[in-house]
């Protein structure tokens, strides 16, 4: 509550919450949340509804465990990866195979101290506290020299409210960002600091992308559904989020806010 106010200004409305983020702090305390598969990477293609499985997949794992003891170079075939703790954000890194002794060394000790941050638990998101915290290497969707693009669905019941294309970065986790309506229509206000470059949709991508959000969301009030998309706009989903930003999402604008609060039924 106290971080809320000193974000927002004013402590959110419990009890006829209005705004989008005042309805999704509330949500943090008062809606059932699906647990082990909330929150955890490892679990997320078990969100993908039946009928989907055939169309769409998560990135692949080659490997992870509970013990930061990566495998070794005549385990892992050469090329390039994603190292993420499975168990909430800000916890990953662009590696490339095969690694020196001294990267795996550095490597191990950052996946240790991911393996001891005990995400969510001081912040109200309690479901990243319900499942085993586990190191995981994933194959990289994209080109190897480039951070790819996730695309971020803010559905209500399946229907989409906003679409947000992210683009993060190690050193700059908030990267670049630009925001659409749901017809992937650019929002011109609120204005970003740093809009993403290279968008290359194709019509039949985005018409898909936006089939696959409001299937995958229809299963809940709210989620944000991301996804990446390939060189060959092949679809990935990434992950659900169900607390995108914390409830401090100070990027929308207080119409946004508005508007997307109305969009929740809670």
């Amino acid at each position: 509550m106290y971080d809320y106010r000193q974000r927002h200004g004013v402590y959110p409305n419990l009890l006829k919450p209005r705004y989008f983020d005042e309805k999704l702090f509330k949500s943090k305390f008062f809606m059932e949340m699906k647990v082990p598969e909330s929150g955890n990477k490892l679990l997320t293609s078990s969100f993908i509804p039946g009928d989907l499985r055939n169309s769409i997949s998560v990135a692949k794992v080659i490997w992870h465990s509970p013990i930061a003891k990566l495998p070794r170079n005549n385990e892992v075939m050469p090329g390039d990866y994603l190292l993420k703790a499975n168990h909430g954000a800000g916890m990953f890194k662009k590696i490339r195979y095969p690694l020196r002794e001294d990267e795996l060394v550095s490597l191990e000790d950052t996946c240790e101290k991911w393996l001891r941050n005990k995400f969510g638990l001081t912040t109200g998101e309690w479901w990243y506290s319900t499942f085993q915290k586990e190191i995981l290497i994933e194959e990289q969707v994209g080109r190897s020299e480039d951070n790819a693009i996730s695309w971020h669905f803010y559905t209500f019941d399946g229907i989409i409210g906003l679409i947000v294309a992210h683009r993060k970065f190690e050193s700059d986790w908030l990267g670049e960002f630009s925001l659409f309506d749901e017809h992937f229509e650019i929002l011109a206000y609120p204005k970003v600091r740093r809009p993403v470059k290279d968008i290359c949709l194709t019509q039949d991508t985005k018409s898909q992308l936006k089939r696959y959000a409001s299937l995958i969301g229809s299963q809940f009030r709210f989620v944000r559904v991301d996804f990446l998309v390939d060189d060959n706009q092949k679809i990935y989903l990434g992950e659900l989020t169900f607390c995108p930003g914390n409830a401090i999402n100070l990027f929308l604008t207080d119409e946004l806010q508005a508007y997307l609060g109305s969009l929740w039924s809670q």
